[in-house]
């Protein structure tokens, strides 16, 4: 399948040479193929023909890996912060849901969703008060 698509992108590329979107895409299926120089070679065209739309395309496969990757953990944190699971798998999902709310932070790729940020942070609080109460947490004068 990979082929054919390969063979289209090529017949593509001979009738618009300046294709930077078809130089991209064949860059991709070679990439998967594991033809590495040959990805790199059109890669490369693509970037001088439209380094922008290039950079913009990437930018954007970069966003949506990370959204699924924190949805994905966002998910888990909340499944396996349900009250009926063991206090430790409750503390485990904490982490993962600080870990997802990770990708929200200045510099990573989802860090103008505020939205994303402020929903994981509403699950990191839920899993919070969740959490088992331990002897050492509890206040000497809660036991009077």
């Amino acid at each position: 399948m990979l082929r054919s698509g390969d063979r289209a992108l090529t017949r593509a590329i001979e009738l618009n040479p300046n294709d930077s979107d078809a130089y991209a895409w064949r860059g991709a299926a070679y990439d998967a193929l594991n033809d590495v120089e040959a990805a790199i070679q059109d890669f490369n065209v693509a970037i001088q023909l439209d380094f922008s739309r290039v950079l913009r395309v990437w930018l954007e496969q970069q966003q949506r890996g990370a959204r699924e990757e924190a949805n994905m953990l966002i998910n888990q944190g909340r499944d396996d912060c349900e009250p009926s699971r063991p206090p430790e798998t409750r503390r485990t999902a904490l982490v993962t849901l600080e870990r997802a709310l990770e990708y929200y932070e200045p510099g990573n790729p989802l860090n103008d969703d505020d939205a994303g940020r402020a929903s994981v942070e509403r699950e990191i609080e839920v899993c919070r008060r969740r959490q088992p109460r331990s002897l050492s947490t509890i206040h000497p004068n809660n036991f009077g």
